[in-house]
């Protein structure tokens, strides 16, 4: 239960505000169906990754969501190396910004 719960937490406040970020980001722009591709593995892959990080790390969830919700910690860095689509996803989405960090 306390699983499911930080999961959504994590969707709620990293996951979800990045994917709709994406759409805003590259909708108006006509991107390659690789680019569009890579952003929908993202959206799909990085709850399945989270969910596993969850099981052998709740606290780590914890903390990141904290970090992410009072802005000390960067979702888009996160989120990025969660699964090889995500850091192409967010490459694609805020190409001025290399992510890095914790």
């Amino acid at each position: 239960m306390l699983r499911d719960i930080i999961i959504w937490l994590w969707s709620s406040f990293i996951i979800d505000p990045a994917l709709a970020e994406f759409q805003a980001r590259t909708g108006a722009a006509r991107l390659p169906p690789l680019a569009m591709q890579q952003i929908q593995n993202c959206g799909a892959k990085a709850p399945l990754v989270l969910a596993d990080r969850v099981a052998t790390d709740p606290w780590w969830a914890v903390r990141t969501v904290i970090g992410v919700a009072i802005g000390a910690t960067d979702g888009r860095d996160i989120l990025a190396r969660m699964t090889p689509d995500c850091a192409a996803a967010v490459a694609l989405a805020w190409p001025d910004t290399l992510p890095g960090g914790s």
